[in-house]
């Protein structure tokens, strides 16, 4: 399906504060019935993601970030993905895509973060 891996700029909440923030967004699954997306959130390259094994778990890096149309290194946030209808991103600014080296190992990062958390469940 076309729409999925394509980047939007997308108003996500904050989980941890009041508020909002504009941000990159990534769709990945697409679920026919609800027509609902499941995002991630996509989050400028830090140190902290690098080097901390922590971040390693949970945080994909892009590799083709421009051919995404994303201005800087990033990073896909597979640990909390949420879904939105798939009306609300009708209008919203779309950046690019994945290109599809990233779009299949962003699939296998996120089939193996959440395989293994099932199993440590």
């Amino acid at each position: 399906m076309d729409n999925l891996f394509q980047v939007y700029l997308f108003n996500v909440t904050f989980q941890e504060k009041d508020g909002s923030k504009e941000r990159p967004i990534v769709t990945i699954f697409y679920n026919e019935q609800a027509f609902s997306f499941e995002v991630c959130g996509i989050y400028k390259a830090r140190n902290k993601y690098k080097n901390n094994p922590y971040y390693s778990n949970f945080m994909y890096k892009i590799q083709d970030y421009k051919y995404a149309k994303l201005k800087y290194p990033s990073y896909i946030n597979v640990a909390r993905p949420f879904n939105i209808p798939f009306t609300y991103l009708i209008g919203k600014k779309r950046l690019g895509k994945l290109s599809s080296k990233d779009a299949e190992e962003l699939l296998n990062f996120y089939n193996k973060y959440w395989s293994e958390r099932a199993e440590n469940d």
